[in-house]
């Protein structure tokens, strides 16, 4: 569903779309480098969240 969204989406030549293509090619090590921070801060997300399940599930 997202990926016919996204084409959609740029096929309507958005400005905001333009923007954030324009910054990804401009600045990859950026993108690249918040693209990192958000998987890291997903990965601690979900490993505290399954530690809570754990401690609380019944025994």
């Amino acid at each position: 569903m997202l990926p016919g969204f996204l084409q959609k989406l740029i096929k309507r030549d958005n400005p905001m779309v333009k923007n954030i293509l324009s910054i990804i090619i401009h600045n990859p090590s950026k993108v690249l480098i918040i693209f990192f921070m958000f998987s890291l801060a997903m990965l601690l997300i979900s490993m505290f969240i399954s530690l809570v399940i754990y401690k609380n599930r019944d025994l």
